[in-house]
């Protein structure tokens, strides 16, 4: 068998073949194994035809959406704050259809034990590396901590799009001159039609934020950041709601230093974000920008993040090596 992905948690492991088919093995944690736990990786039946799969495993809530070349979308497992986004609560043991029309070149879980969401860009798989313009958002089950983007905290069992609205709408304006020097007084607005790539990035257990970047290399997030590094130096806690526009080194500035979020010519490529504990105290982010750099910002615990030997916290993006 010709094994190209692999997932896996707590006590059970999925398997993608080159054929499409998804293989189980381990616990049957809520349904993922369709009512059956192995000892041995067996086919699972009721969805063939598999390019890609994401999924959430922890110790007692497994779930897993698998998606189709044409973007067709099969969900399985836990359900409980609707992240399978089947329009209710109940879990599944048998792969159910998920999304009704829509079609997903990609889709991520986003959180921590039960209290998980789901979020998709609207396409076939390969579209997002493809396409100049970006996809639709999409975002299902916990919104806890506004990480749907709708301007609330209520959950949602149906797949829906987030807010147009940015966050603190008094502070993010656009611009009316090229080089951003004259700011107009309608507010920014958030591209939700045109994303181009989604990372899911929890800061703490329990908790839940999504990173995006559009079609003009601007970054938002949604969601719960613990010590929020880089937005202008603020170490607290922030909750927002609706996306906001996360303000960094390759998006424009003026002579003054006040920045403004406009088209870029440096976009991100690439993002990883790691949390090595299980509190909230440590949690690094690094990303890749088409100019071939490589930033670093975080806790910078043990120079994690290459600052030359200094170990305190990078509360600005940072290249790593500079």
């Amino acid at each position: 068998v010709d094994v190209i992905s692999i997932e896996g948690g707590y006590d059970a492991t999925y398997f993608l073949d080159s054929a499409g088919a998804i293989w189980h093995t381990g616990a049957n944690q809520n349904g993922i194994g369709k009512g059956s736990a192995r000892t041995t990786p067996v086919v699972m039946t009721g969805v063939s035809g598999v390019v890609q799969f994401a999924s959430h495993f922890s110790t007692s809530y497994c779930s897993v959406i698998a998606t189709q070349a044409d973007g067709t979308s099969y969900a399985i497992g836990y359900n409980g704050y609707g992240q399978l986004g089947l329009g209710d609560t109940t879990a599944r043991a048998a792969w159910t259809q998920t999304g009704g029309s829509l079609r997903f070149s990609s889709v991520y879980f986003d959180g921590t034990d039960s209290t998980t969401s789901a979020h998709a860009l609207t396409g076939i798989p390969g579209d997002q590396f493809d396409s100049t313009s970006g996809s639709t958002m999409y975002g299902v089950g916990y919104n806890g901590y506004g990480n749907l983007a709708q301007g609330n905290t209520t959950n949602s069992s149906a797949w829906i799009q987030p807010s147009t609205v940015a966050w603190g709408t008094s502070y993010f304006k656009n611009v009316t001159t090229a080089d951003g020097s004259t700011a107009s007084s309608s507010n920014l607005t958030f591209p939700r039609t045109n994303i181009k790539y989604l990372f899911p990035t929890p800061a703490a257990e329990g908790t839940n934020l999504m990173t995006a970047v559009d079609n003009q290399g601007r970054m938002w997030i949604m969601g719960y950041r613990y010590l929020d590094y880089g937005y202008r130096a603020n170490t607290g806690t922030t909750t927002v709601n609706l996306a906001y526009p996360y303000p960094n080194p390759w998006n424009h500035s003026l002579s003054s230093g006040s920045w403004y979020n406009g088209k870029t010519q440096v976009t991100v490529e690439d993002y990883y974000f790691e949390s090595s504990h299980s509190t909230t105290l440590y949690s690094n982010q690094w990303l890749r920008t088409s100019d071939g750099n490589l930033w670093f910002m975080g806790d910078q615990a043990s120079a994690i993040g290459g600052g030359g030997g200094i170990t305190g916290h990078r509360v600005h993006w940072v290249r790593v090596g500079v």
